[in-house]
């Protein structure tokens, strides 16, 4: 007898061993949080998630109640989470309508024979009056070669270009990449001041970084959005930094003869003045037999520039001595970079080319004729830009002459777009 309790005993206990091994590989579901935030005409996920990820498709429906009223203050973007088979995680999207009584959202699960409530079976969506905010990077790409201003501009969803900020607003930033290490941020964040939208960070180029490196490594800025859940990336949320590993363009790197090759966008050119009533035939565009040699002496390190050949620029260069200057008569919307360069565009290189605005490196000319004319000379000194593109080729554009005998017309002072004859140079091989 005693020996059949035994056994009836150790039955039993299997069963119960087995039935507790069954609830224990049952499914548990419960909400990622118990509360979410729901900013002003934006979004969020409110988010369920199993145990373990289901062998089965599984559809888990939902209830709402709370103080606002679904598809009038608020919509969804389905009333049932759905798990695939072999996943663990289902979200729901909650959209903000122009919510007017500020109300909460409370999303409910009920039980079920296919898994078991954890202990967030119930979630709150409560609105917390903050309007969702959109920044985006003023440029996708910039060079590093003295310094750099990156600018972010905010909007509000709700808002639009019309946002400013009802108290400084802090934007945290992380910088990645191969390039980051050669990058000095002026702080790791951008402050949105009061009442504005825009804000700005200064970035410098550590000395002597990257010069062992083959080719520019680039650094990537972007906001660190664990750190700032309030924003969202724009299409311009990120920028990318190429961190000139050559340095400043200094006058000995454009050794070498160059010839002339052309001037950007010359027929638009010659209509610009033309509608200034001005004579195109007098512009200085001829070059083809044109060249300019940069030569270093290798005792002292001076650079003399040596204009030759023939051409409407041998009205305006001279020998001279080549040295680093400050920019001046800067395209528009310039912005400066640092003692010897700017980041611009001239109109007209934009109108050919892609990547605007590029990095220009200012010279100064210790002899030009700044009367720029065939009958009239006066000695002087003169600036140019010059910048290197990927294909290797000298772009250079005139920065200071005197009143010239051309474009009358449009002769208010100097005009760097209309005046500086954007030109790229080819070198010519030894």
């Amino acid at each position: 007898m005693k020996k059949h309790l035994t056994i009836l005993a150790l039955l039993a206990a299997a069963v119960f061993m087995a039935a507790c091994s069954k609830s224990e590989s049952k499914l548990e579901a419960e909400f990622s949080t118990s509360l979410y935030s729901l900013e002003e005409l934006g979004s969020v996920d409110v988010v369920l998630n199993l145990s373990k990820a289901t062998d089965e498709p599984l559809r888990i429906p939902v209830t709402f109640s709370g103080s606002a009223v679904k598809d009038k203050d608020y919509s969804v973007s389905s009333e049932e989470f759905v798990f695939n088979a072999g996943t663990k995680s289902s979200s729901i999207t909650v959209t903000d309508l122009g919510m007017e009584n500020k109300g909460t959202i409370t999303f409910n699960i009920a039980k079920s024979g296919a898994y078991n409530l954890g202990t967030k079976y119930i979630a709150t969506v409560a609105f917390d009056g903050k309007e969702k905010l959109i920044y985006n990077f003023s440029a996708t790409k910039a060079e590093l070669v003295e310094s750099y201003t990156a600018t972010v501009t905010v909007t509000g969803v709700a808002s639009g270009a019309g946002f400013r900020a009802p108290m400084d607003l802090i934007i945290p930033l992380k910088l990645s990449g191969e390039g980051a290490e050669g990058v000095v941020l002026e702080a790791n964040e951008i402050k949105i001041p009061k009442g504005g939208n825009t804000g700005s960070v200064k970035m410098t180029r550590k000395e002597g970084f990257g010069e062992d490196l083959p080719a520019d490594p680039k650094a990537v800025l972007e906001v660190d959005l664990l750190q700032a859940q309030r924003f969202s990336a724009g299409d311009n949320g990120k920028l990318h930094i190429f961190v000139r590993s050559s340095g400043l363009l200094v006058p000995a790197r454009l050794a070498g003869t160059w010839k002339f090759a052309e001037v950007f966008d010359l027929e638009e050119i010659e209509l610009w003045f033309e509608e200034g009533e001005d004579d195109p035939s007098l512009l200085p565009v001829n070059n083809e037999n044109f060249t300019l040699t940069f030569t270093e002496d290798v005792e002292t390190g001076e650079v003399t520039l040596t204009p030759g050949g023939t051409g409407d620029f041998a009205n305006y260069f001279r020998k001279a001595k080549v040295t680093l200057t400050n920019p001046m008569n800067c395209s528009t919307e310039a912005v400066i970079l640092g003692d010897y360069t700017a980041s611009e565009v001239n109109m007209f290189e934009a109108e050919v080319l892609e990547g605007a605005p590029f990095v220009y490196t200012y010279y100064a000319l210790s002899n030009v004729n700044r009367a720029f004319s065939a009958k009239t000379e006066t000695p002087g000194a003169g600036v140019i830009c010059v910048r290197l593109d990927e294909a290797g080729d000298l772009i250079l554009q005139i920065r200071d002459y005197d009143t010239p005998p051309f474009g009358e017309s449009w002769w208010d002072g100097y005009d760097a777009d209309m005046f500086s004859f954007c030109s790229r140079f080819t070198k010519e091989t030894e």
